[in-house]
């Protein structure tokens, strides 16, 4: 039986168990889709809105698989869109808003927990993540699955409905994530991990948008209201990303792609799916510039550390991935134990070679390497 050799670069191996480790738990994801089924089911059957027809539906990062495990004590932000497909056309936003909150509230399941927000109703769990329900009514506007959804100003008066397409997103989100089939048949020969988990097959795109909002969190952990939000920098990714089917290289191309558009000053980013009216997603750019130039600067040093760390090996590598990621939670200090492990015991199956260029890989191919004993030979 012919065997297919993969070249192992430390980076890759790294970087997918970065991604592994800052994959939701299995127990909290459970906990968190038992409370949204819990409150979706009342809220379409039970609720004084019932009559209203709601259709709930997930949003955001948890619908398309991007949610990352947060940093310290922060919590696990998880959201869910409340269509009503029966409601008067003249409602206000702050009306619907309110309606929501109030209902909700009338629960006593909630009542304690139900928080106003601006642009939905907060439910805060004591269970490391809070739920966010964004009421919505139908954009007849525009086509297909747009929706309109509340912005409460701060300034009083009746709010403003804000243009979106959380399934139109997520459907454009996942095309991006696709390979095409001739890009998969020439990449049947190359790099293929050792083990075998479920987590391999979330596609690139995907991984480097958690490493991306991982990276956001670290960079702005201090000064949190000018961070880009998570889907500002789910769409520069999908815009920008190449079909590579190796999350080095997909890095690669989605860091300097994006890093080259940041020189040409300042742009818009735009939820691709709307269209009458247009939903801008990179609204805190235009209301702070500061935020955006602030942004550029922060983009630019990630991308060079990103450039300069393909020839690192050891606590080099170790230590510039810190500074890219963070590390307080122990996240890169585990990634460096797991791949070492991973070499270790290779090793000592002897599964490990090496081409003539000195580029280690598994399954033949080259000379094999010895197992370490460690006995002065």
């Amino acid at each position: 039986m012919n065997q297919t050799r993969a070249t192992i670069h430390p980076i890759d191996y790294i970087l997918e168990r970065l991604c592994i480790n800052l994959q939701i738990s299995d127990s909290l994801y459970g906990s968190a889709e038992e409370s949204y089924k819990a409150v979706g089911n009342w809220l379409a059957e039970k609720s004084d809105l019932a009559a209203n027809k709601p259709a709930i539906y997930p949003q955001g990062s948890l619908k398309i698989g991007t949610t990352i495990k947060p940093i310290g004590n922060e919590e696990y932000d998880l959201d869910m869109i409340c269509e009503f497909g029966n409601v008067n056309s003249m409602i206000n936003p702050k009306e619907l808003l309110n309606a929501v909150y109030q209902t909700i509230k009338s629960n006593s399941n909630y009542s304690d927990i139900a928080e106003l927000k601006k642009r939905c109703v907060r439910i805060n769990y004591k269970r490391q993540f809070h739920l966010d329900i964004v009421p919505a009514m139908p954009n007849t506007n525009d086509t297909g699955t747009c929706i309109f959804i509340p912005d409460k100003q701060e300034n009083g008066g009746v709010g403003v409905w804000i243009p979106t397409n959380p399934k139109g997103y997520a459907n454009w989100f996942e095309e991006r994530c696709k390979i095409p089939r001739d890009i998969l048949n020439k990449a049947a020969k190359l790099e293929h991990l050792p083990e075998n988990e479920p987590f391999y097959d979330k596609p690139p795109l995907k991984r480097v948008v958690q490493l991306l909002k991982r990276w956001r969190n670290n960079v702005y952990k201090d000064i949190i209201e000018q961070a880009p939000v998570s889907i500002v920098l789910t769409t520069l990714a999908a815009e920008h990303y190449k079909n590579e089917i190796n999350l080095s290289d997909a890095m690669t191309t989605i860091l300097n792609s994006i890093n080259e558009r940041n020189k040409n000053g300042y742009y818009e980013v735009n939820n691709p799916t709307t269209s009458s009216p247009m939903e801008l997603l990179s609204e805190k750019w235009k209301k702070n510039p500061e935020c955006f130039n602030h942004f550029v600067i922060a983009f630019g040093s990630l991308t060079r550390m990103w450039n300069e760390l393909k020839n690192d090996r050891g606590t080099v590598l170790e230590n510039r991935l810190t500074l890219m990621f963070g590390n307080t939670d122990g996240l890169v200090k585990k990634a460096y134990m797991d791949y070492n492990n991973t070499i270790t015991e290779m090793r000592k199956s002897e599964s490990l070679s090496m081409s003539k260029s000195g580029i280690l890989s598994t399954l033949g191919g080259g000379v094999k390497v010895r197992p370490n004993t460690f006995h002065g030979d």
